[in-house]
């Protein structure tokens, strides 16, 4: 999702602290996934990964794609975020559904 131009300095070197201050955020979600893509595909990563997006009540087709994969993982860590992930009540960008 890189290569919009826009400026994320505001949000701090440490991308995923953003989640939680700003949870729902579109810049925070394009940020944390640029930030995450790096780390993606690394098994002992994908349970963090799981973990900011869910605290960033973020619910878009690729990070459900991340936690639909996170399903079939044999850590536990993984498997609980993919999981919570995929129950919780929002939609896309964080709105509820309701």
């Amino acid at each position: 999702m890189g290569g919009r131009g826009r400026d994320h300095a505001h949000l701090g070197s440490r991308p995923p602290r953003a989640c939680g201050v700003l949870p729902g955020d579109n810049d925070v979600h394009d940020l944390l996934w640029e930030f995450c893509s790096g780390f993606q595909g690394d098994p002992k990563m994908a349970g963090w990964i799981l973990m900011v997006f869910n605290e960033g009540h973020f619910k878009t087709p690729e990070v459900d794609r991340l936690r639909i994969d996170g399903l079939n993982s044999d850590d536990r860590f993984t498997l609980m975020h993919a999981a919570r992930g995929l129950a919780t009540s929002r939609t896309s960008r964080g709105s509820k559904r309701w």
